[in-house]
């Protein structure tokens, strides 16, 4: 990223939306998580890790923004990128929840 400007207490957000733009998969900010950035000045970056998705096969849309704390948008990138995540697993909804499964004829 690049700021023109320096841009004190800035709140930087992503969210993952349906292929279709319909529903928000998942948002999150800076300052949702309490996390405080450095003034944003010239040449600077910024990773995002996510370290277990388990969205379930799909296409999905991606925003990021960069806001000032009062709301004022700096820059966003509204569901401008796309991604696709592919699994051997063909369920339906948008996550995949950890889980398992138990039978139990005895108990029947």
């Amino acid at each position: 990223c690049r700021a023109n400007k320096p841009v004190e207490d800035p709140s930087v957000g992503i969210g993952i939306w349906k292929g279709d733009g319909s529903a928000c998969c998942y948002s999150t900010t800076t300052h949702a998580e309490s996390l405080r950035l450095p003034v944003l000045e010239g040449v600077f970056r910024l990773f995002f890790t996510i370290e277990d998705m388990n969205f379930v096969e799909g296409v999905y849309l991606l925003t990021v923004s960069i806001e000032g704390r009062d709301g004022f948008v700096f820059d966003r990138h509204a569901q401008r990128y796309q991604f696709v995540v592919y699994t051997n697993i063909k369920d339906g909804g948008i996550y995949r929840p950890k889980h398992r499964w138990v039978f139990d004829h005895a108990g029947v």
